[in-house]
């Protein structure tokens, strides 16, 4: 195993949602560079996570079925990590699916009011060729904001799907429309009440100061049990001393995020240069706990 790399990640995303391999060649790739535990993460569905499991099976991984969810939290869209240690059912987490199907029709009205801005503002693009080609990057019809800015870099629009972001389709940005989502404490709830263990994501890309990120673990994270992703390409060291001082003895998860970029060259890659010690022996507890979810 590389030293920048660790042997579990439990924050991936397959061509279920935005990412660019299906769950086989994410498992196959993560069995090349000596991973042996790996969840599937994909947003707001459990879509791929069958195959997922018969992948990590044949090639001997410890799979982790899981799902990133989109809350809102004060105003700002903040992503939550649920694992389950089987792979969820409609029947079995009947009140978690009928929401994700909620989310998934909110999410095609906020995609399709963006595109008609657009197209009111001129620029050339239209509702049935982004659904062409965003079906040539999705298995299921998962689109979201990455797509329609990598439609707008596949038209010539903007250089990269970033700069879509960048100017056109991000928060702040003109062409942007707000979706309706579940509030963080309610989605943490759903969470639990179906069976599964939910994680703060990426606590390092919200727009939160000190005393703010004080406030969300004293009076949602802490009462409701939830816990953090303390290793992930963002978080930095502040953010996981943050993090560390307010665990109190729960799990902890760690990530990559990894979209498929380069051959999922990312895999296993959860931490930002450069780790202390105590990040190292951190990440080697974590591998240890999660080995046997």
């Amino acid at each position: 195993m590389e030293k920048n790399r660790s042997g579990a990640d439990l924050h991936v995303h397959s061509t279920f949602s935005d990412g660019k391999g299906t769950p086989e060649e994410i498992v196959k790739k993560a069995k090349s560079l000596g991973l042996t535990t790996l969840a599937l993460t994909d947003h707001n569905t459990f879509d791929g996570i069958r195959d997922f499991l018969a992948a990590c099976e044949a090639e001997g991984i410890h799979g982790i079925a899981g799902s990133e969810i989109s809350t809102l939290y004060k105003g700002q869209e903040v992503h939550l990590l649920g694992f389950f240690k089987t792979c969820p059912n409609p029947q079995e987490q009947k009140e978690l699916f009928d929401y994700l199907e909620t989310y998934k029709h909110a999410k095609t009205r906020q995609n399709e009011a963006m595109l008609e801005k657009l197209i009111k503002a001129g620029y050339p693009v239209s509702l049935s060729e982004f659904y062409n080609y965003a079906k040539t990057l999705s298995e299921n019809g998962n689109f979201n904001r990455v797509h329609i800015g990598k439609y707008l870099a596949h038209k010539g629009i903007t250089k990269t799907y970033e700069e879509a972001f960048d100017t056109l389709i991000g928060d702040d940005c003109p062409y942007y429309v707000e979706k309706q989502v579940i509030s963080l404490p309610d989605a943490i709830d759903l969470v639990k009440r179906s069976g599964g263990d939910p994680f703060i994501a990426h606590l390092g890309l919200y727009d939160l100061d000190g005393e703010e990120r004080e406030v969300l673990d004293r009076t949602v994270v802490a009462p409701s049990g939830c816990s953090y992703e303390l290793f992930h390409p963002d978080n930095d060291e502040e953010t996981r001393t943050f993090i560390r001082a307010h665990l109190g003895g729960k799990p902890y998860s760690l990530g990559s995020d990894d979209h498929g970029k380069n051959e999922y060259e990312r895999l296993g890659k959860v931490f930002c240069d450069p780790v202390d010690l105590m990040d190292i022996n951190l990440i080697d507890e974590a591998e240890n706990r999660w080995r046997q979810y």
